[in-house]
């Protein structure tokens, strides 16, 4: 059973060797790993065509369409797929050498006449240090709405089903993990294993923050809603409205009219659906209070 696995790149050069030679040293060996650039200007193309030339299963898609950006290069990548089973990759991860077997064995197990999706858990890889990463689950929208982001994609292998609900026509998206949760949570398909299966790399490239008190990074870290995901949720709900039920378009309206209300509307929001960030409603009641 072929898996396609879809990898986005942009100026990767420093990682992007690695983690196509973990590919190829999975222990399930029928995927196919297809390949979009965004226009690269150091010798990622390079490298991918080397690899490209050496084995027929590697596929660089040389369209000529660039400068999409991560979520716009991922959601491109979604229209070459064909396979009954598809992960993400991104260019500066190591997966080891089960992660497709093991997540292809999780998500067989479910129904896939259904939409569905399973991430794993993984190690966090920075300076030289692996460290285990909690694997947080997120069911509904409202543990996730005010998230700004959705579980990561480079952690999920998801079916045909979902794959059919992310290439609707959307307004706005994000980023395409982001998205993948919707959808997945939507549909009540959403999965994890606790098998940790990918070196997460943190890297120069990462923002870094600056130390500050507690109650400053609270405040200035991130927005209560970040605009961009706010966008991407509206352009969602606008969508898949026909397809929600009730108890989930409530989420998702009160999320909306968020920023909107006053704040007695918003405690009630809050008491109502229990709002949460990183699984914690003290942390989100904090940083309301901040905002």
């Amino acid at each position: 059973m072929i898996v396609d696995v879809l990898l986005a790149t942009y100026n990767g050069e420093q990682f992007i060797e690695n983690q196509i030679l973990s590919i190829l040293m999975q222990t399930n060996d029928e995927w196919r790993l297809l390949v979009h650039d965004d226009g690269s200007t150091d010798k990622t193309l390079e490298i991918i065509k080397k690899f490209e030339s050496v084995d027929s299963r590697i596929i660089l898609i040389d369209d000529g369409i660039t400068g999409l950006g991560p979520a716009g290069n991922f959601m491109h990548l979604l229209k070459y797929a064909t396979s009954d089973f598809i992960c993400f990759c991104d260019q500066d991860d190591i997966w080891l050498e089960n992660k497709i077997q093991k997540q292809l064995e999780a998500i067989l197990r479910k129904d896939n006449s259904k939409p569905q999706v399973v991430f794993c858990n993984k190690y966090i890889w920075e300076k030289g240090e692996i460290r285990k990463y909690p694997l947080r689950k997120y069911y509904r929208f409202s543990e996730i709405l005010f998230q700004n982001g959705g579980a990561q994609g480079c952690c999920a292998i998801f079916n045909k089903e979902l794959l059919t609900r992310m290439q609707k026509e959307y307004d706005f998206v994000a980023m395409h993990d982001h998205l993948l949760t919707l959808c997945a949570i939507m549909e009540n398909g959403i999965n994890y294993q606790n098998d940790r299966l990918i070196l997460y790399r943190r890297h120069a490239n990462n923002v870094t923050q600056i130390k500050r008190s507690f109650l400053e990074r609270m405040k200035k870290k991130s927005p209560l809603i970040e605009p961009k995901y706010y966008r991407g949720i509206k352009a969602f709900y606008k969508t898949n409205s026909e397809y929600i039920d009730q108890k989930q378009k409530r989420e998702i309206y009160d999320y909306l009219y968020f920023p909107k209300a006053n704040k007695l509307y918003q405690l009630t929001s809050i008491l109502k659906h229990g709002y949460s960030i990183y699984k914690s409603k003290t942390r989100f009641l904090l940083k309301w209070v901040i905002h």
